[in-house]
């Protein structure tokens, strides 16, 4: 759940990026590294790396304490854009047999 809420959005970095038209899931990071205890309250920074294209894009994400230091980070934290954004719509226009 940390990294989820670290990287949140992180999309929104990416040039071009419409929420409408496209839908990016996280497959993978490379390393993860922790640094002592969770604080109680945290701030990620999320920098989009170079890419060759627009289907997997990576980021490094580092996550601070209240004073600057760092206790998590996540580099090269990977997302892949689905095909489809109607790829998690559940279609209701066609009856199910039961079986």
């Amino acid at each position: 759940a940390l990294v989820d809420m670290a990287a949140a959005g992180a999309q929104v970095i990416i040039e071009g990026y419409s929420p409408k038209e496209e839908f990016y899931v996280p497959v993978g990071c490379r390393r993860i590294v922790f640094n002592g205890v969770f604080p109680a309250r945290a701030t990620s920074h999320v920098v989009v790396k170079p890419q060759q294209d627009r289907d997997v894009v990576t980021f490094d994400v580092s996550v601070c304490d209240d004073d600057g230091s760092v206790f998590l980070a996540i580099d090269d934290f990977t997302m892949c854009r689905l095909n489809s954004t109607t790829a998690f719509r559940s279609d209701t226009s066609q009856s199910r047999d039961p079986g």
